[in-house]
């Protein structure tokens, strides 16, 4: 992916998961604050990512783990 393309995914996958969550604000209890939330926020992108999930236990994963790392991605 070039540059462009990786800022549409980023975009479209951030866009999808905050329309989620602003269609069921009304669920949202009252008294949940920036830490429901965010974890709420958590819970559906990792629903939003197994869609695509590989085995974890592939060179793929492996090497992006490294890249991660290496680059101090999180």
């Amino acid at each position: 992916m070039n540059k462009d393309e990786k800022i549409e995914f980023i975009n479209e996958i951030l866009k999808n998961t905050k329309d989620m969550l602003i269609d069921n604000i009304d669920k949202i209890p009252e008294n949940w604050t920036g830490i429901e939330i965010r974890w709420l926020l958590e819970q559906q992108l990792k629903i939003d990512t197994r869609i695509a999930s590989f085995k974890k236990t592939t060179k793929r994963y492996k090497d992006f783990m490294n890249t991660c790392k290496i680059e101090n991605l999180f």
